[in-house]
């Protein structure tokens, strides 16, 4: 998730002030727009308003998708260090002074 390029819709087009370009995909990963603050557009010769539109909406795309990988592995790293501290206890044996 953290190393998939993402795809956007773009409302602009390539090759004029007309309608909408549709699916495109980006050519910076989310990590790299992240740790890197990578906010490139496509690469080649493309119209102004679709080269920012492009490289906004996949900077926004990517930021998402980043932090949702990151997230998802806090998480699982949370919930294992959970596991291990209550398989740590469930293990130990109960003391005679206790009741």
């Amino acid at each position: 998730m953290a190393f998939d390029n993402t795809r956007v819709d773009v409302r602009a087009s390539d090759f004029d002030d007309q309608g909408p370009a549709g699916d495109v995909g980006c050519v910076v990963a989310p990590w790299d727009a992240v740790l890197n603050s990578n906010s490139e557009g496509p690469g080649g010769e493309h119209t102004r308003p679709y080269f920012k539109e492009v490289a906004s909406d996949c900077y926004a795309a990517n930021r998402t998708q980043f932090t949702t990988a990151a997230a998802s592995v806090g998480i699982g790293f949370l919930l294992l260090v959970v596991g291990g501290v209550l398989t740590v206890r469930s293990k130990r044996p109960v003391s005679a002074n206790s009741h």
